[in-house]
């Protein structure tokens, strides 16, 4: 074991911008403004970090840094509520304090790790491929939205993580929701940013602890109620199922809906959820209601 400190960057920096090297998965809670510069990631590399709206819009997250790494062929996956830091190379792991930035490097205390223990690193490698989740992945667009996103320093940030809710047997009504990736109304944040808290604490009384989302949607959503349960297809992806912990009107035949999305050992494409779910017409522009004795096979897909 190596251990580096106050400054641990200045290795770490080293280590991360060898020619020669395997690519590496850097898991770091916040991405700071030209991150960059302490974390050198190239193309075939990927960073896990929390890219939430709460997280940019406290300023903890850049988007625009975000958006360099991606272009640079860093894949990017976002996970609300994240705090560990680590960096895992091909036969080695750097655990420690610091987030990715120049304030970090420059004007705080950290402290670092590195193991080479080849159990120590299989198990966070084994952890790491557990979290790195095709529906955690950021695109293009994605970023942009978050970068149009207002930084203001009172929004609340995601809290500790809890015992993960599981994925019920059974569910009183199933439905699919087909979504894209837009840039949300201030109506929208504005009431989701009032509700979290709120939203927050019903989820973990009602299912337990969860990763927490919310969507805009525009146009008819009866029959959906609270407490139903649904498939969100993003771009085309099909996400985790979803309880529905809230809905909230913004106007006229607009609403924000909460989803909270237990953890799921699988995840399935989009043909083989419409297959599973015999969902053939939609009730309504991009919302289906998947029959009930259908439930356990759309559900199995997940686990």
């Amino acid at each position: 074991m190596e251990f580096s400190a106050p400054d641990p960057w200045r290795t770490m920096t080293k280590e991360v911008g060898r020619a020669n090297r395997r690519p590496i998965t850097a898991v770091i809670a916040y991405v700071g403004q030209l991150a960059e510069e302490v974390l050198p990631l190239r193309c075939g590399d990927i960073l896990v970090c929390d890219a939430s709206r709460e997280a940019v819009q406290a300023g903890s997250t850049d988007a625009a840094t975000l958006a360099r790494f991606r272009r640079r062929g860093v894949k990017i996956l976002s996970m609300p509520g994240l705090h560990a830091k680590f960096i895992l190379a091909d036969r080695s792991v750097w655990i420690g304090s610091a987030n990715a930035s120049r304030h970090s490097r420059d004007d705080l205390l950290e402290a670092a790790a590195r193991f080479t223990d080849t159990t120590a690193v299989a198990r966070v490698r084994r952890w790491v491929d557990a979290i790195v989740t095709e529906d955690a992945v950021l695109s293009a667009h994605d970023i942009g939205v978050l970068a149009h996103l207002p930084v203001r320093r009172d929004i609340p940030m995601p809290s500790k993580a809890r015992a993960p809710a599981l994925l019920p047997d059974r569910v009183k009504r199933l439905w699919i929701v087909e979504t894209r990736t837009a840039v949300p109304s201030l109506g929208a944040t504005t009431r989701a940013e009032r509700a979290h808290r709120e939203v927050r604490s019903r989820v973990r009384a009602a299912i337990g602890s969860s990763a927490l989302d919310w969507i805009e949607w525009h146009g008819p959503l009866d029959g959906v109620s609270e407490g139903d349960w649904a498939i969100e297809v993003a771009n085309g992806r099909p996400l985790r199922p979803g309880y529905v912990a809230r809905i909230t009107t913004v106007r006229k035949n607009v609403v924000v809906v909460w989803f909270a999305r237990p953890r799921t050992q699988s995840r399935p494409n989009k043909d083989e959820l419409f297959v599973s779910s015999r969902a053939r017409s939609a009730l309504y522009d991009g919302l289906y209601r998947v029959p009930p004795r259908r439930h356990r096979a759309v559900l199995d897909l997940y686990r």
